[in-house]
Formats: structure tokens, C-alpha cells, sequence
């Protein structure tokens, strides 16, 4: 049967309203998503040097969806310094390129039990002044999940993403196994809903960090989804049409070669990189042409960072806008 619907989607967990009666999935579906986000203008880097202090970090790779498919790949965090020195122009300017490609099935197990299974490929590209930082950083790994779906919608679960996040060389001790574990429930019936989680990796600092959030309906085409690590406000005019204005913090770790910069400080072999890009913008969709939902947002990269922690050092960039495209295919 088909019918109208709307998803409401957040880092944890996605809401799905119908109209006139509920939908009936099938037990296999899948979904193959494309994105790219680009940096527009050039940014200026900052080398940070500092002493290990308390951390407010992410839940990373925060993917849940309703059950027609696979989700989405979000994460949260902000971190704390002591203390800074500007860099005087050693590490110049630099932009960023993101492209990520997943693809993933759902399978019913028995009851309200899901298993979800797919694979994501991600990579971040990086142009500008030759100063010794990754000129790229990439993952690929798998997506496993087993979810548990009330009402069309996955009020718990756990998932793993094992595999490689390296820069250029995949070996043994560049393999990682992000995790979360989640659950959501109303706070009042059919109009505010909480949801809490607990996530971490191997490679993640601190390696076991807490997240949560709620949503809030005020209409049925208005509401808050305030839900870290992608909080944002969205509006449906229509069931083809939606905006937002939205807050992304990505965070993830990568295993790198050899990093050789101008600063004494941030010169290192096989270390790690906690990469995190914070941004603020707005997003439209138009899910007109089925199977496809495609997105174009644009705004602002508050700060990125590629913070080498147990180097005690990392290099930031001062504020630039960015572009994204996205284009999703439901099977």
C-alpha cells in the first residue's frame, strides 16, 4: 500500500509520522547514499600545544533511521585546552574535500528485532600549503547493527563499524571498532521524546563518552530535534520539501604515516589523529524523484582540527563557509 509519510531523522534515532494509516515495510530494504561536502575559500591553521585536560567528546558514527534502510554517519564533540601559541605562518592555509559512500540492508530477525548490515567508504581530502599535516584521511568498514523498532521506529539498539581508518597504509594497527549503544523513549505522548547513548572506540579521546538529547513536535510539519552530535530545527511545507537549519560536530579517528611539520612539536610517526570538522548551515531536501532524496545545504566550518593527543598538539583552522551535495537511492 502506498501512502504519504514524513521521517523525522536525527544523530540517534528517526521518528517516522504517517498520514492517514501506518506503513507496512518490507522485511529486506536497503539504501545507497552519496555525499560531498566542500570547503569554499581558504583557512588560515593555528598550532595548538597544550597539556592533557578534561574532555567533553562524541558518540562517533551515530547512525540509526527508521526501518526502510540504512542511516546515516554523524558524531559530536568539543574539546578543551589550556593553552595556544599562534603558529606565525608555518602551516599557511588549507581546505577540506569529504566524500562518503555507504550502502547497507535490514533484515528482520523475529518480532520487533532488526539486524542491519552494509558497508561505508570515507575519505577526506585536503588542498593547500604544503605543511607536513594529511593530505588525506580515509575509512572504510562495515556496518552492523541490531536494533529493536516500535512503531515503525528504532527505539534502541547497538552497533559496531569495525575496520581500517587509516591515511595511506591499511595494517593491523590502524583497524578500530567504533561503537554505540542507544535507547529512546516519550516524554510525552506523541509530542516530546528523550533519547540517551553511550558510545566509544579504541582510538577515541576518552575512549567511552556519553550523548543524548530530545525531540520536540510542535506541529506536524515543525520541530526541534535537539539531538547531539546534529542537532537542528526543521520544517516540511510539503512531503517532498524539507529545511533545515542544523549544527554537524563530526569527530573521527585515523591512524596516519609519517606527519612532518614545521612545529618541533608536531613531528610524529604512526600517530593518531582525532580529525573533527564543527559546522553550522541549513540544508534542503527534495525527495520528488523516487527512489532518490537529493540535499544542497551550505554554511559556515566554525573550526577544524586535527588534534594529535597523546602528541599533546594539534592544528586548527579559523572559520570558512562550505558547499554539500547529497543523493540518496531507496530500493
Amino acid at each position: 500500500m502506498k501512502t504519504k509519510s514524513r521521517a523525522f531523522n536525527h544523530g540517534f534515532l528517526r521518528i517516522t509520522s504517517c498520514q492517514n494509516t501506518l506503513i507496512r515495510y518490507t522485511d529486506l530494504d536497503a539504501r545507497v547514499r552519496f555525499n560531498v561536502v566542500r570547503t569554499l575559500t581558504y583557512e588560515k591553521y593555528t598550532i595548538v600545544l597544550y597539556e592533557p585536560v578534561s574532555r567533553c567528546c562524541r558518540l562517533r558514527h551515530c547512525r540509526h533511521g527508521d526501518i526502510r534502510g540504512a542511516t546515516f554517519a554523524h558524531s559530536a564533540g568539543r574539546k578543551l585546552t589550556r593553552s595556544f601559541y599562534d603558529d606565525h605562518g608555518k602551516f599557511g592555509n588549507g581546505d577540506s574535500l569529504y566524500n562518503d559512500f555507504s550502502y547497507a540492508h535490514r533484515f528482520l530477525i523475529t518480532g520487533k528485532w532488526y539486524f542491519r548490515a552494509g558497508v561505508e567508504y570515507e575519505r577526506f581530502d585536503f588542498d593547500g600549503t604544503n605543511n607536513g599535516l594529511p593530505d588525506h584521511l580515509q575509512t572504510i568498514h562495515a556496518l552492523l547493527a541490531l536494533e529493536y523498532v516500535v512503531h515503525d521506529h528504532a527505539g534502541a539498539g547497538i552497533e559496531i563499524d569495525p575496520g581500517p581508518y587509516f591515511q595511506n597504509n591499511v595494517t593491523g594497527d590502524s583497524i578500530d571498532i567504533p561503537w554505540k549503544v542507544f535507547v529512546s523513549f516519550p516524554l510525552k505522548k506523541d509530542k516530546i521524546f528523550g533519547v540517551i547513548g553511550l558510545g566509544g572506540s579504541l582510538y577515541q579521546n576518552p575512549i567511552v563518552a556519553p550523548g543524548g538529547g530530545l525531540i520536540w513536535l510542535f506541529t506536524d510539519k515543525f520541530r526541534l530535534e535537539g539531538v547531539f552530535p546534529k542537532p537542528a530545527l526543521v520544517y516540511n511545507p510539503t512531503d517532498d520539501w524539507e529545511f533545515r537549519i542544523l549544527g554537524n560536530l563530526f569527530y573521527e579517528s585515523y591512524r596516519t604515516d609519517d606527519v612532518i611539520t614545521p612545529e618541533r612539536k608536531l613531528q610524529v610517526h604512526n600517530a593518531i589523529v582525532q580529525y573533527s570538522e564543527d559546522r553550522v548551515g541549513v540544508l534542503a531536501k527534495y525527495s520528488g524523484f523516487k527512489p532518490f532524496n537529493i540535499k544542497l545545504g551550505g554554511g559556515c566550518t566554525v573550526k577544524r582540527d586535527f588534534d594529535f593527543f597523546r602528541a599533546e598538539a594539534s592544528a586548527k583552522t579559523r572559520p570558512a563557509p562550505y558547499v554539500q551535495v547529497e543523493i540518496e537511492a531507496r530500493f
